[in-house]
């Protein structure tokens, strides 16, 4: 039988490049919003783009690939929440006018409504909750898988050795960003600083 890195899932290649796409278009479309267009997102997207087309190039590894590409599943609540950030939903009301409060809640609804805010404060929970199984979960997972390729075969039936510092590397380059995004997202949302930030 094949060696579990060697083994082949069925539409893996599709997923990956349907991924591949995305980040992509996602890239240069973000390359018009410098705002928007970090380093940090400059990073992840480099990271991510490059173990794309590291596992469209070669037929191994496909269940560290399939099993990377579940971060993605966070994707959707970490994405509602920004959507609700650039509306300036988080935000509350200031000042103590009356009157001038309400004219600021005629002119954006979006920011001052509490039906928008109620819903804001639950997909930001529900970022929080889907973080931990989708991102430090599958980092473990990913960190397990990558263990497991530098130990568990003699040394004649390992994977190359470039495969392995190449799984290592980016087992360590997520486990960075998704350490720093959550303490990002927690200072944003909470001003909680942890190590500094």
């Amino acid at each position: 039988t094949k060696e579990p890195w060697k083994r082949q899932i069925k539409l893996a290649n599709v997923c990956f490049t349907v991924s591949l796409g995305y980040f992509l278009w996602d890239t240069i479309d973000l390359w018009n919003y410098p705002t928007l267009f970090t380093n940090f997102v400059a990073g992840h997207h480099a990271v991510s783009i490059l173990a794309l087309l590291f596992l469209l190039l070669q037929n191994n590894y496909n269940y560290l690939g399939v099993t990377a590409l579940c971060f993605e599943i966070h994707s959707v609540f970490y994405h509602g929440r920004n959507l609700f950030r650039v509306l300036k939903v988080h935000e509350q009301i200031g000042g103590s006018d009356q009157q001038q409060q309400q004219q600021q809640q005629q002119e954006n609804f979006y920011e001052y409504s509490d039906f928008a805010y109620s819903a804001f404060k639950f997909v930001r929970a529900l970022n929080y909750i889907m973080y931990l199984p989708f991102r430090f979960g599958i980092n473990y997972l990913l960190c397990r898988g990558t263990l497991f390729l530098w130990t568990k075969y003699s040394k004649s039936d390992r994977p190359r050795l470039l495969a392995r510092i190449w799984f290592t590397f980016l087992a360590s380059a997520f486990l960075f960003i998704n350490c720093f995004n959550m303490r990002k997202m927690l200072k944003d949302d909470f001003d909680i600083s942890i190590l500094g930030a």
